[in-house]
């Protein structure tokens, strides 16, 4: 699938969304969650596809701090 084809494939999401912004933040937070942590393995806010090829790779898969 080409990049406009998959933008094109979203339109009726995006226009939901535009029209229910409240919902739309709601809807984002809750299907975020999990999703980002697995992208900022140390918690320090920056998310780095290198980390979660890392974390792919490792024995231990809990996003979870490490305290």
């Amino acid at each position: 699938m080409n990049e406009q084809k998959f933008v094109d494939s979203h339109e009726e999401v995006v226009s939901a969304l535009a029209r229910l912004p409240v919902q739309a933040r709601i809807f984002i937070a809750k299907a975020a969650v999990g999703f980002l942590d697995c992208l900022n393995l140390n918690w320090d806010g920056v998310l780095e596809l290198a980390m979660a090829g890392a974390r792919a790779l490792s024995p231990q898969r809990s996003s979870a701090p490490q305290g």
